[in-house]
């Protein structure tokens, strides 16, 4: 541990020191990699990595900004608390996230980030490489996994409110907890378990309504590209343009829903389906 402060008092008896004052601390890795702490005082013992820290606080990490109002390091374990918030980062090629919680765990490894948790009244936000992508999660708990530099999982749990935007796409999911997998740091799928409703806003301002016990989401270039229901699966599909709007109402044990640039563009129904399919056409139409 290196310190720098305005005022320092050390008992070398004990081993416990505590600094006031715009406190500087940083713990150096094996590998070079630094955990870097601004707080405004901050109690240590020298020899066992383990300190704990009050004020107006920022951690920083290679591509890690944590800000909380005290916290606590003990080899490798920090927690924040006091409404922390974080944001991390790679580089403008990966997707970045920005959290919030109640309380806020990470975990590091030779002082590098391998995982970061939230409990209670968590909300994350994920943004896209692709400009103007952006998915926001709110849930009870909630953890992110990191591997080589890049974001590998997300889980989050309890009454989750999952909300995917990008130009004029809109999806709005609910369910019982939510999983997002992410390939070389971009966003891949996403699994919500639970019976809750989702909702599609195209490009196109069709509306689909989908419910079921379980939604699984396929992403390519941040578009959605494929989504699966299972379990009492219902679909509601509204097309509208100006001469007329078509109504699609299909349910069954599974659905699938294909979508291409932002749009629906097919759907497939298996497993005891009944469906009705409604046209409504303008009367301006000569």
């Amino acid at each position: 541990l290196r310190l720098k402060t305005h005022t320092l008092s050390f008992d070398s008896k004990q081993d416990i020191g505590v600094g006031v004052g715009k406190v500087e601390a940083t713990v150096v890795g094996s590998l070079a990699d630094t955990l870097h702490i601004h707080t405004d005082s901050l109690h240590f013992a020298s020899q066992q990595e383990n300190f704990s820290f009050w004020g107006a606080s920022q951690i920083l990490q290679s591509g890690m900004c944590l800000v909380a109002k005290s916290g606590r390091y003990h080899q490798g374990w920090l927690q924040t608390l006091g409404s922390p918030e974080i944001t991390w980062f790679r580089t403008q090629l990966s997707d970045s996230i920005w959290a919030k919680a109640d309380t806020i765990e990470a975990r590091l490894e030779d002082q590098k980030l391998r995982s970061f948790s939230l409990f209670s009244g968590a909300i994350m936000q994920l943004r896209g490489r692709q400009k103007g992508a952006v998915q926001t999660v709110r849930g009870d708990s909630a953890k992110i996994t990191i591997k080589n530099k890049e974001i590998s999982t997300l889980y989050m749990r309890g009454h989750v409110q999952l909300q995917f935007e990008k130009e004029r796409q809109t999806i709005t999911l609910h369910g019982d907890s939510v999983r997002v997998g992410f390939v070389d740091g971009r966003l891949d799928s996403l699994v919500v378990d639970g019976q809750g409703e989702g909702k599609f806003l195209g490009v196109d301002e069709a509306v689909s309504r989908v419910s079921g016990q379980k939604k699984i989401l396929w992403f390519e270039q941040d578009e959605l590209v494929k989504m699966v229901v299972v379990g009492n699966a219902v679909c509601h599909h509204m097309s509208t343009d100006k001469d007329e709007s078509n109504q699609l109402n299909f349910n069954g044990d599974t659905l699938i829903l294909d979508f291409v640039q932002g749009a629906l563009s097919h759907i497939d129904v298996a497993g005891n389906v009944h469906g009705v399919y409604l046209q409504n056409k303008s009367e301006n139409i000569p």
